[in-house]
């Protein structure tokens, strides 16, 4: 793939892949051409998501904002306030689910930000997704190698945070759900991705276990393939300088919000 410097990616789910290239967003095909490219003065530019209406949202932590970008090429801006934003989720409500290594947080779809988990249990936040059959968000924390959970109560308030598990020496970034409700955790330390099997409760069964077998170049993000020439029962990997991985794994993604 064409990508330079990308740190995340995102499927768009009509054969498009998003990342980053210098100082560009591009979207490819399957082949890795280029289809579409986007001015982004911003560097880093970090979380890359689709959203059901088609925008590409662009997390830029340098100066706290989320970018859009809408299927006709219009550049706004979709939210501020938020120093060192860096995991994006967008849900299938319009919400969109954010960590800066500091809290854990969702904009409502009017940009209202609510923080659901500050402090110790927050500590460099990264990856997050949301699953809605569970209600639960999950992510991670980046130093300490840890994957946790805090519950979601029905007036979307956070409930109890619990650490799912935790691997000595992992560096975690991205997360990824597939389909049978299990968690897959990017090691940005030592690449590697990790498999998390999670019950009907969103509690662990058993321990992070790594399902790489050879060898990456540094990876912090992953998606399930979605869209025609990319396969649904992979996860792509990616990050910086931007190489994209494709890991079998046997089940397709959870389903996420695409246009």
């Amino acid at each position: 793939m064409p990508f330079n410097g990308s740190e995340d990616l995102g499927f768009d789910g009509l054969g498009g892949l998003a990342g980053k290239d210098g100082g560009n967003i591009i979207i490819v095909d399957s082949a890795g051409t280029e289809t579409a490219s986007y001015p982004d003065a911003f560097n880093p530019s970090y979380g890359l998501r689709f959203t059901a209406d088609g925008n590409l949202l662009v997390a830029h932590p340098s100066v706290g904002e989320i970018g859009q970008i809408a299927p006709d090429g219009t550049i706004s801006t979709f939210a501020t306030g938020i120093n060192g934003v860096n995991g994006l989720y967008p849900d299938l409500d319009g919400n969109v689910w954010v960590t800066n290594f500091g809290i854990v947080g969702r904009y409502s779809p009017d940009g209202t930000l609510d923080t659901l988990v500050s402090g110790g249990d927050a500590a460099n936040s990264n990856g997050i997704v949301f699953d809605p059959d569970r209600s639960v968000a999950f992510y991670t924390n980046y130093s300490a190698g840890r994957v946790l959970k805090v519950d979601i109560n029905d007036d979307g308030t956070a409930g109890d945070v619990t650490e799912l598990g935790q691997v000595g020496g992992a560096a975690f970034d991205g997360l990824a759900l597939d389909a049978c409700g299990n968690l897959y955790a990017v090691d940005n330390g030592t690449p590697r991705v990790f498999r998390l099997m999670l019950d009907e409760n969103a509690d662990a069964v058993g321990e992070l276990t790594n399902i790489v077998d050879g060898n990456m170049q540094n990876v912090a993000n992953a998606q399930f393939g979605r869209g025609e020439g990319f396969d649904p029962n992979s996860l792509y990997v990616t990050g910086n300088p931007g190489v994209v991985f494709r890991l079998e794994v046997g089940v397709p993604g959870a389903e996420i919000p695409l246009p």
